[in-house]
């Protein structure tokens, strides 16, 4: 229990210094989003479909085959079959890309940020230990999701429609989604504007 409340801490003093100063507080926020991922990537036993998803590689294992893929969401059993493909016997393979995916979208939307901190002030207390670390296909989605709402911002249709089929296919539920595409036209109306000034 003591390590959530360190890094929880380390989140919140490096908050009120940022990362605009110095170049080392850039390069500090990188690792820091890297000793998540190992955090992320490589628990053990930790959340709370841990054993439906160890149930579900068994399966992968038992039944190996291409169409293996097809007995889960299609990005999450892919990489559950290159996982048994490459010899793993549990799920550390799995995680660790998911955990790498999650990172990734963190990092590409924090850059939007002047404090990048405060972005993981926000996301640690439930999206990172609770979503992250117990539901991984929907975790994925969900920070997918994150680099989704910036490029309807941008007005990015191309990039919003890849980064949606991307995110339902991890869990399918991410379908909700589609409900945010009419943003993309809704730019000349103040209350949009109002909402994008509001994000920057």
């Amino acid at each position: 229990m003591a390590i959530y409340w360190v890094l929880w801490l380390f989140i919140v003093f490096f908050s009120f210094i940022g990362t605009s100063k110095y170049y080392e507080l850039k390069i500090l926020f990188f690792l820091f989003n890297f000793v998540l991922f190992l955090f992320i990537g490589f628990r053990f036993e930790v959340g709370g479909d841990w054993f439906n998803y160890i149930e579900m590689y068994e399966l992968f294992k038992s039944s190996y085959s291409y169409e293996s893929i097809f007995l889960t969401d299609i990005s999450y059993g892919l990489i559950n079959y290159i996982s048994v493909f490459l010899g793993f016997d549990d799920t550390i393979f799995v995680n660790s890309i998911c955990a790498l995916i999650i990172i990734v979208c963190i990092l590409f939307s924090s850059l939007d940020f002047k404090n990048r901190w405060v972005l993981l002030l926000v996301l640690f207390p439930y999206f990172i230990i609770v979503v992250s670390m117990g539901y991984t296909r929907q975790a994925v989605a969900v920070a997918i999701s994150f680099l989704f709402f910036k490029s309807i911002i941008n007005k990015k249709i191309i990039k919003s429609l890849i980064l949606f089929l991307f995110a339902i296919s991890f869990p399918k539920s991410a379908m909700f989604l589609s409900l945010f595409f009419p943003l993309l036209f809704l730019y000349k109306y103040s209350g949009f504007r109002f909402f994008v000034y509001f994000y920057y």
